[in-house]
This record gives structure tokens, sequence and C-alpha cells, in this order.
């Protein structure tokens, strides 16, 4: 058997993917040979099955197909060589074969049936057009702007985040409080108030705000200089490095894609400049000291190219400090035999050091500073926060109702709908005017809680999951009872519509996925992979893949041609539990944006980005509380998550970083 390089990747924590998927021929028909093929061949052909070539496994048995592409966890012949419960094992009376075959066989089964090295994948291309299936953005979102006064319920502990949901079209978060809905919007940057002071005014030997750019916005980074050329700073002193050997430089940039190493700032015998690293940029400084030895610093962490970023770099004599987006990266001593600045009787630049033609920055400047000492951490922390939007708590709703266990948007943020009640006593689901707080309607009177709820597109329907194991849908117009649906087994965990809104897809407590019509409650699929509680569904924009999460750590991607499974993962699965009181095991939301990328958090204190294809793209782990629920930003730049301490964070999904904590 040929070997192939074990990489971390479509299925992340537990499992593992080729670099190169195994094939039949080289990789599966051995394993197959020992131990499988004295039955299963063309001559003694038991159950129908011959495993010896590519077309027999391929045919299958006579109890039907025993490989799915892409879907290995409940193929036949994975069941059965693991031993799954309810399926006879083989090989029959003999342990099971060594963990590094089942493995091969997972991969290859993941991987897409490869008959040959170099042979063509089964499994289904999961590709879209962005444009498909999803809708203009209005040209004014709705937005709140004159809410009610309600005032946040103060508890002796933070219930859990039990829903989140994120608008469409805006920055616009809205939380399951205690008995209310709390709503997070965008505030309006401190550097565009009226009465803004920059930090440490004091200590500020220039700062250069570009707003006599043209084209250039007061107090908004981004709209200010695109550097092409030297520009000199005459009322920088130029002795100014000499006259404590300690200083700050910060900065919003952007830098063009095609530079490789150029100067920000600086002069002849000293630059702080960019340096191309693998997947952006590396913030980097070089300076002569006293006695004429050069020494480099900050190599070390980077940050991605496309977007501004805001940069400082801090020396007090004794060590260089580098920041990223408002946080330290990285702080390297000064030797103590090269300590102070070459002094230099030349004028400071930015976009060069004003010698070298060849080492000119390219690309946006804005809000550059030069501060006379060192600032803080705390110092630069707030320069960076200064002029980014943040989002803060803007309004709550009330939901008398009881708990919160459902938000939904509506598909053009217009409104929200929020699902809930009081345990085996009461349900309800409003449905708020997102613009004025105002309820504009109470549907259904149920006797248990509402544990889910959504709007078709066009605000005709209003679905709902019931733990009386019922399915209904609702006139969304007049609050009428349209259909009853009650081919669940269990409890209705989750109900979603379809981006057009004609599909209805459903999961409950055993594992049960249903997809329906919309206008006529008809069933369309029944949808079987997990076997416990279905934690999460959605719908791709473009209506043709359905995602599903379960507490047993799987997702799943539907391919909504046929209702067939096209991938499946276990990234949230913990192969040994650490202890029966503990469970580390479990998807508990699952969300796309509206690229295709999606998301996952789970038991195992993680939260994972995929593409559209299932491939993993990275993952933020060993979070200080289980996150419950997770949601895209409208514009897929950040990320929201709420946990079991009712704790909500907001992330940058590019570089996966914490942005802030947001506190009603």
């Amino acid at each position: 058997m040929r070997h192939f390089f074990i990489l971390v990747g479509l299925v992340a924590a537990g499992e593992a993917v080729c670099a190169e998927s195994p094939n039949f021929e080289d990789d599966v028909l051995p394993i197959f040979k020992e131990h499988c093929n004295g039955c299963h061949n063309p001559d003694k052909f038991k159950a129908d099955l011959d495993l010896t070539t590519y077309a027999g496994v391929l045919k299958g048995s006579s109890g039907g197909e025993v490989v799915k592409a892409g879907v290995p966890d409940t193929s036949w012949i994975y069941e059965t060589i693991t031993h799954a419960e309810d399926v006879e094992p083989m090989p029959p009376k003999k342990p099971k074969i060594a963990d590094a075959q089942i493995e091969v066989i997972h991969q290859w089964i993941a991987g897409g049936l490869l008959e040959a090295e170099g042979g063509k994948s089964k499994l289904r291309n999961l590709s879209f057009d962005l444009t498909a299936g999803s809708m203009e953005r209005p040209e004014d979102p709705a937005t709140p702007t004159n809410l009610p006064d309600v005032p946040v319920s103060v508890t002796n502990t933070a219930p859990p985040i039990l829903a989140l949901a994120s608008s469409p079209w805006t920055n616009l978060i809205a939380a399951s409080g205690h008995e209310q809905i709390l709503l997070f919007g965008e505030q309006t940057p401190a550097i565009e108030a009226d009465d803004f002071e920059p930090v440490a005014k004091d200590s500020l030997f220039l700062r250069e705000d570009f707003e006599e750019e043209e084209n250039a916005m007061e107090g908004v980074v981004g709209n200010a200089w695109n550097a092409n050329g030297h520009r000199p700073l005459e009322e920088l002193p130029r002795d100014f490095l000499n006259q404590n050997d300690a200083f700050s430089f910060t900065a919003w940039i952007q830098p063009d894609a095609d530079m490789k190493s150029e100067t920000i700032f600086g002069r002849g015998s000293f630059a702080i400049f960019l340096e191309k690293a693998r997947n952006g940029w590396r913030l980097r400084s070089v300076t002569r000291a006293k006695d004429n030895r050069i020494g480099y610093f900050g190599r070390q962490g980077e940050f991605p190219g496309g977007s501004w970023q805001h940069i400082a770099v801090t020396c007090d004599g004794k060590e260089w400090v580098f920041y990223y987006g408002g946080k330290e990266i990285s702080r390297q001593k000064i030797p103590e035999d090269q300590p102070g600045f070459l002094e230099y009787d030349h004028p400071f630049f930015i976009g060069g050091d004003g010698v070298h033609d060849d080492r000119q920055y390219r690309g946006g400047l804005d809000d550059v500073r030069i501060y006379k000492r060192a600032l803080s951490p705390e110092e630069v922390a707030t320069i960076h926060s200064n002029a980014t939007t943040s989002l803060g708590h803007i309004g709550t709703l009330p939901f008398p109702e009881g708990d919160v266990h459902d938000l939904r948007f509506s598909r053009n943020g217009e409104l929200l709908v929020a699902a809930g009640g009081r345990g085996a006593y009461s349900g309800k689901v409003a449905v708020f005017d997102v613009s004025t707080g105002e309820r504009k309607a109470t549907i259904a009177d149920e006797q248990d809680i509402v544990l889910s709820a959504d709007i078709s597109a066009d605000h005709r329907f209003v679905a709902i999951g019931t733990p009386a194991k019922k399915v209904k849908i609702f006139s969304a117009v007049n609050g009428e009872l349209l259909h009853t649906m009650d081919k669940h087994t269990d409890w209705v965990t989750k109900v979603r519509f379809s981006p057009d809104g004609k599909k209805l897809a459903t999961g409950d407590r055993n594992g049960g996925i249903h997809v329906w019509e919309s206008e006529n409650a008809g069933i369309v699929y029944t949808l079987d992979e997990h076997k416990v509680r279905i934690t999460g569904l959605s719908w791709r924009a473009d209506g043709q893949l359905l995602a599903s999460a379960a507490e047993d750590g799987k997702f799943v991607l539907w391919d909504m041609k046929d209702g067939w499974p096209t991938r499946t993962a276990s990234p949230h699965s913990v192969k040994q539990e650490p202890s029966r009181y503990t469970r580390h095991t479990g998807i508990l939301d699952i969300q796309f944006a509206r690229d295709g990328r999606f998301l996952t958090v789970g038991r195992d204190r993680s939260v994972r980005w995929w593409q559209t294809d299932g491939n993993g793209i990275g993952q933020v782990e060993d979070l200080a509380s289980i996150p419950t629920q997770v949601a895209f930003g409208w514009d897929g730049k950040t990320v929201v998550t709420g946990d079991l301490k009712g704790e909500l964070k907001l992330w940058d999904s590019e570089s996966r970083s914490l942005i802030q904590e947001l506190v009603p």
C-alpha cells in the first residue's frame, strides 16, 4: 500500500483528510483482499456483493448500495467494519480490522470513491452562483430609529443565549435575554464626534488625517491619502528620535496587493516598513544605532491584506513593540550594546524614506500619528477602537410570554420573528417591525413552548415547531392556522424556510428531517443521516443546498435536487468523553453566509469556518464557555457568537480574532 500524508482539513477535530485521497486500486482493494474478498467475490458472492472490483463495490449488495460518496459515516461498509449498532459486524466472528485500515476506507469514501490515482471523484459539485436566489440590498435597510424605552432585565446570573439572529442587510444583531430581546447596532466612532481629541494629545508630535485630500471625509477612516510616493514631514523635528530615544508611530493602512517590501515612514537610516508574508503582510522596522550598527525588528505575526488595518510601532529605548488591530503582536528587546538612534540630519517622510525610490509605499494611508514617547498597550487599543465602527446595545424589545427560543429576521430585514414561551404552559410567536420595535402580530397559542419559528420571504407564512411533535404553518397576514403536519416522531426543534419561501425544512429531537412544500404542506423529502437532536438547519442563498447539524457532532450538506447527502463531517465529535457528567460532542448551531461559507459551533468550545464544499477554513478553539449560537454579520466580514454564560462576542471573519464583547 502506498503512503499518503495526513492533513487536518475537511473534517477537522477527531478526523483527518489525505492531501491526496486514497483510491480503490492502490489503497482500498488490498484491505478488501486481506479481510473481505474470501466471501465477497464473483464465485462465493455472499449477499450478492462483490468487493474484488470497483464496479462491484459501486453496484452494491442485495440490500442496496454499500458506499455513498462523501458520506462515510453511514455508508454500509464503514458501519460494518466499525461494528456499529444494529449492523452485522465484519469480518464475521473476528475482531475489527486495524484502525489505520478503517481510516483509509473512511477517507476513500469521504474523498469521492476514486477508482485509481488521478481518477475522477464522485463527489457532487457544490459550487454556486453568488447571485442565484439572493435579493438586492434595499436602498434603505430597516434599522431601529425610535425604539420603545424598555429597561434591560437584571438577573443574578445572565441567562444563556438561546437565540441569535443577524439582519441580512445591515449591522444589527438580535439576541435572547430574560423575557426580552436585546438589539445591538452600529455606534458612531468616537473619532467622528465634534469634541474628539486624540489619545495622548500632550505627547503628539504630528497627526495627519488627510482631510484636505480630494474626496476625504472628516473623521472617516479609509477616505484619505492614496500614497504613491514620498511625502516629507517638514513639521516633524529632525532630531525627535534622539531627544529621548523613544517614539510611537500609528496609522491606518491598506497596502496595494502587488507590493513586496516598502517603507511606510522613515528616512535614510531608519524605516518602518511592510514585508510580504504568506497570507498578508508583516510589519517591521530597521534602524541604525548610535555606533552605526544596523538592527531589524518585528518578524513575528502578520495581518491579512485587502482591507484597512490599524498598525502601531512603539519604542521606549529598551524594546520595540508591534501592534495589529490594536493588539500587541510582537515585543523585542534592543541589545544592550546597541542603544539609541543614529543622528542623521535628514527630514522624515511618509510613503517612503526619501532616499530609496524603489522602496515607496503604495496604497491607502490615514490618521498617521507620531508621538514623542512609547504609548502603552491600552493607549494603542484606544486609538484603534476610536476609529472603528463598533456595535453597542441600542434597544430592547419585550417578550413577556417567557423565554425566547428562536429569533429570525425576514429576508428583507424589515421584520423580526421571536418564538418562545413557558415550558408545559404556553407558547407564542411575536412579529416585530424592525424600524420602530412595534409588535405587528402575535401568532399561535400553544400549550407548550414554541421551540422554533420562521417567516417566508414573501411574508405570507409563519411556521413553528413544538414539543407536541407538530409543525404548523400560519397565515402571517391574519394568524389563521393553515396546515398542521405530524410526521415527526419527537419534539420539532428547528424550522427554516428556503430562501424563496417555497420549501420548509424541519428537524426533530430524534434526528429526523423533513422538507415540505410551504403552499400545501406536501412532503418533498425525508432526510435520514442523524440519529439524535437536530440543533441547526440553514439554507444556502441559492436554495440548492441545506445544511443540518446535530448533537452527534456531525453536519450534513444535502443536495435539494434530490435530497441526497453530498458531504458529511464530524468536526465537533470527541471520541473519548472526559467524564459521564460532561459532554464535549455536539454541534449546537450551523449558519450559511451569503457567499456560501458556513459556520459551526459546538460543545467542544470551538467556532469553525467552512467553505461551501465542506472544506475547513479555520477555527477558534478553547473558548471560555460553550458557544450556543452563531451568525454571520450581513456582509460576511464579522461573526457573532452567543454562549452558555450569556455572553455575546464579535469576531473578525478573516483573521478570526476577537473584535469586541457586546454588553447590554
